[in-house]
């Protein structure tokens, strides 16, 4: 018949730690060395002692009590952060929405700036070409007068005799000389007007381009102010939980 096993022995004949020093079972528990001592050990004759179960019975509640501490803090905890991850959610939904509500405001906002400055150029446009057309016009105008001007200076300047000459011996006094003097202020007059028609044109500025009128300008300062103006809300969001409070 074999003998049994350590586990099948019955309670008395169950081995218990013993002590190193003395080879003899524990009998007591020192509380200040947190140790087990057997009878023949002196080092803990001045020290809080107790016996063995009322040591475990000591420590069995202490360690109860603790992991209880534990498990509460760590069931508040998990509350805490489950209450995290569904305000988190919420908030990026919330903020995911504004962003999009955002984007659609600037989008709309940009698209009506455009349609207003492309009307704005156009009409400016308009008004130069029309201006320009004025202007051509006047200069045809002021063309004509230099022609006619040159046309009637050339036939009172020129040296040929056209058969009506009335020069007599004495002073050799020629027919254009007496018209060009009689004519002379009427010429300079008509020389002043032309040259003093404001023909209203387009200005050019000094690199030689048309000072055009574009509209007034939106800076990018001004867009990220509207733009921050779309999204905000006045309502503040509740603060996530802390897990250290």
């Amino acid at each position: 018949m074999s003998s049994p096993t350590l586990g099948s022995r019955s309670k008395e004949e169950q081995v218990h730690p013993r002590c190193n020093t003395h080879d003899k079972e524990f009998h007591k528990f020192c509380e200040d060395c947190k140790a087990l001592f057997c009878e023949d050990c002196q080092s803990h004759q001045t020290h809080i002692v107790m016996p063995i179960e009322e040591a475990a019975s000591f420590y069995r509640e202490k360690l109860r009590k603790q992991l209880e501490v534990v498990e509460e803090e760590a069931r508040v905890n998990k509350k805490k952060i489950e209450s995290s991850i569904a305000m988190l959610n919420t908030e990026e939904v919330i903020v995911a929405e504004e962003i999009r509500y955002s984007a659609r405001k600037l989008q709309e906002f940009l698209e009506e700036k455009k349609v207003t400055l492309l009307e704005q150029v156009n009409d400016a446009a308009s008004m130069m070409l029309t201006q320009i057309t004025k202007a051509k016009e006047g200069l045809n105008k002021v063309l004509d007068e230099v022609d006619d001007i040159q046309k009637f200076f050339s036939e009172i300047t020129s040296n040929k005799s056209n058969g009506n000459s009335s020069e007599t011996d004495d002073d050799n006094i020629s027919d254009n000389d007496l018209k060009l003097l009689e004519n002379a202020s009427q010429i300079f007059q008509r020389i002043t007007q032309v040259l003093d028609v404001d023909l209203d044109s387009p200005k050019f500025n000094p690199d030689g381009q048309f000072e055009f009128p574009l509209p007034e300008e939106q800076t990018i300062k001004e867009l990220i102010a509207h733009f921050g103006e779309i999204g905000t809300s006045d309502t503040p969001r509740a603060p996530l939980p802390s897990l250290f409070d």
